[in-house]
């Protein structure tokens, strides 16, 4: 019997993130740990999607697996997994939930088959924003304060989204915090010399669209770049009729694109961490975001690349100062620097910590 981690990500058709990235990511949060432990087989990543095939990714440290469709019910996926474990005899050393809801419930329940396994819980989202989703944050809320005890290991994504949740912790828990990370990272980054105002994301209600169709209305000289796709998208070609909307893209779409980008508009009511934000700054591209917890501390790590606004009616003040007096690209070089080194160094926190389980 072989013993490795496995991952349980939520359903790929809910969440806003494309498989291909979700995947991608796994693959960098083992990095660090592949290199400090060896296994005959590659951690496997489970997940489930009405799309009947795995989208071509590079994966160097994990192994993705699909396992269940749109007809597969949720409860059934703990007994799944552990069929295919049996089937490889495998038996799991921790198991990471993607998510404090759906996939922490299931590795609740595969604990009951793999008693030694231990349980690490990802949490990405804001408190309040959990907390404001009407009947279904309600629910979610109570599960964190119900359930959260039975998870050995708990990541945040950033310090100031971990201490709004420490009333929730228990003395025994191992707290980690590590940011989504980002593949590629260059540390000489050039300025973007572009004019458009930006959007990178899915588009739906917790990005705040109608918000950011305001600002945009109010910038009418300005090209608009929409970079992404989702169930709101109507509601900004109803009223960017000029906008150039892009659709979904891939990492490399993405990239190529900056270059025209001026400035990247973030109008999400919450956001913990910034990564659309992260990667515009990685790419010579200023910000301006509402003010959210992500975003102060993404300010306070690069205070001239990044504004903020509480009031929509200030926004385009912030970016028309950022088009028309640029950052240097000092300034932005050293954002890479720091952002490359602070992220390496969280990886190998997290696989120290998965190490002394």
């Amino acid at each position: 019997m072989d013993y490795l981690p496995i991952v349980v990500l939520p359903n790929a058709d809910d969440v806003i993130t494309p498989l291909v990235d979700l995947l991608e990511r796994q693959d960098l949060y083992f990095s660090q740990y592949k290199k400090e432990v060896s296994t005959r087989q590659k951690p496997i990543v489970f997940f489930t999607s009405k799309n009947p095939s795995i989208p071509k990714v590079d994966l160097k440290y994990t192994e993705a697996m699909q396992i269940g469709n749109a007809k597969t019910r949720w409860l059934s996926l703990p007994f799944h997994i552990r069929r295919v474990l049996k089937q490889k005899d495998l038996y799991p050393t921790f198991i990471v939930a993607g998510t404090p809801f759906q996939p922490f419930l299931i590795a609740m329940l595969l604990r009951l088959f793999f008693p030694r396994t231990k349980i690490h819980v990802s949490i990405h989202g804001e408190l309040q924003g959990i907390k404001s989703g009407r009947f279904s944050g309600f629910v979610k809320f109570q599960f964190l304060l119900r359930f959260i005890r039975y998870a050995h290991i708990i990541r945040f994504v950033s310090e100031r989204q971990a201490q709004a949740f420490t009333f929730l912790l228990h003395p025994e828990q191992k707290v980690v915090v590590v940011p989504v990370p980002i593949r590629i990272v260059t540390q000489n980054v050039a300025v973007s010399r572009g004019t458009a105002l930006a959007f990178l994301g899915r588009i739906h209600g917790e990005r705040g669209i109608e918000e950011w169709v305001k600002v945009a209305s109010a910038l009418p000289e300005l090209p608009l770049l929409i970079m992404g796709d989702g169930p709101e998208i109507d509601i900004m070609k109803a009223h960017l009729p000029k906008a150039d909307f892009r659709g979904f893209l891939k990492p490399d779409e993405v990239e190529s694109l900056w270059k025209e980008v001026g400035v990247l508009l973030s109008t999400a009511p919450f956001e913990s961490y910034g990564l659309a934000m992260r990667e515009a700054l990685l790419h010579g591209v200023p910000v301006v975001s509402r003010s959210t917890a992500g975003a102060k501390e993404l300010q306070e790590l690069a205070p001239n690349l990044v504004s903020l606004y509480s009031n929509p009616d200030d926004a385009p003040n912030l970016i028309q100062g950022f088009l028309n007096n640029p950052p240097s690209s000092d300034l932005f070089g050293k954002f890479a620097q720091e952002f490359l080194t602070k992220q390496e160094g969280e990886l190998r926190d997290l696989a120290f910590v998965w190490q002394s389980l």
